[in-house]
């Protein structure tokens, strides 16, 4: 038998399928070309049609004639595919204008302006700018009035200690020498023999005596204290042991006393200004501390005034009885005392302070 083998299978095979897809190229490739060159026949002759359209317009139109040989162009050669642009127009110079003469020029007198309208004729106009509502004046500032004194017996004896507030604090101001520690003395025996408890008394002077228990000014050393009574005076005020306070002090300028009035106002005392008013010859005389009379004097224009919002105390009910003690307990040998007392007892009935 005759045997065929794989290889001359395959080889029949692909040559069989070459043979096939030749035959199919050549026959596209055939087409493509056929069309092609139909394509560019019938563009080339419809570029002839349009060149043997224009050449038939072109014989109908006359020839332009130029106007010189040497401004003559050549003509422009068409094409189908530019666009024919239209000529710009040319410019023109304006005219020049002729001016006319003025009136004045031409002889002719100028026309006299028209008279005013009269005024009822014109129209009121509003303000551009409207002024503003004049603002009331500010008010007068308000008159502080000072309050006026309290009596002391009203503080001190019933029925007015019954209405006094519970915590009491009394600043007592004065010249050196002028009785300030005899009436803080005065209201502790007042307050005891009523009944109430014996108030806390602090001193400046306590804070001058020595080892002796003797008074001895320094100045060098007052401002420190000054501070300490200050210290000692607050430490009181926020213990509330005591329910009544005296101040013993000179306290002759504001921020001597004005920082005791606010602590004291702090912890709901109400504060009492005991102010005694004397003569400096007077005050030299009485004192026990040795302080000169330039010193007293000194003191006494350098003195401030009590502020309007403070309460006050007229010491006359108390101090006159305080005076007339001293006139009946003094030596009879001693005339000179008895006579000064007599003498601020006079001043006091008068004016209420001691001179």
């Amino acid at each position: 038998m005759f045997r065929v083998s794989e290889q001359d299978v395959l080889n029949e095979i692909i040559s069989g399928t070459l043979d096939k897809v030749t035959s199919e190229l050549s026959s596209h490739i055939a087409e493509a070309l056929t069309s092609t060159l139909t394509g560019s026949s019938s563009s080339i002759s419809k570029g002839s049609e349009r060149h043997e359209r224009h050449e038939r317009r072109r014989s109908r139109t006359p020839e332009r004639k130029h106007s010189s040989s040497s401004s003559r162009r050549s003509p422009r050669r068409y094409s189908p595919h530019s666009r024919r642009r239209s000529p710009s127009p040319r410019r023109r110079h304006p005219q020049e204008r002729v001016k006319e003469p003025s009136p004045s020029q031409r002889g002719v007198p100028p026309r006299p302006p028209p008279p005013p309208p009269p005024p009822s004729a014109i129209p009121a106009r509003a303000p551009l700018l409207v002024k503003a509502a004049a603002s009331p004046p500010p008010p007068a500032p308000a008159v502080v009035k000072r309050i006026p004194p309290l009596p002391a017996e009203e503080l001190f004896f019933p029925p007015g200690r019954n209405k006094r507030p519970e915590k009491v604090v009394i600043l007592i101001r004065g010249l050196p020498g002028s009785g300030k520690s005899v009436l803080a003395k005065k209201i502790k025996d007042i307050e005891t023999e009523n009944g109430g408890a014996a108030p806390r008394i602090l001193s400046l002077d306590d804070y001058f005596l020595n080892e002796a228990n003797e008074y001895e000014y320094d100045e060098e050393l007052e401002d420190s204290y000054k501070a300490s009574m200050s210290k000692a005076f607050l430490r009181t005020v926020n213990d509330g042991w005591f329910k009544f306070i005296i101040v013993d002090a000179v306290n002759n300028k504001l921020h001597d006393f004005t920082s005791l009035w606010s602590m004291a106002k702090t912890n709901g005392f109400q504060v009492y200004i005991a102010e005694i008013k004397s003569d400096p010859d007077v005050c030299f005389r009485n004192s026990v501390h040795k302080r000169s009379l330039e010193d007293i004097r000194a003191l006494h224009s350098n003195w401030d005034t009590v502020p309007l919002n403070y309460i006050t105390l007229d010491l006359r009910g108390i101090m006159q009885d305080s005076a007339i003690d001293e006139v009946e307990m003094g030596d009879e040998g001693d005339d000179e005392d008895v006579e000064m007392s007599v003498e601020q007892a006079g001043d006091i009935e008068s004016t209420g302070y001691v001179r």
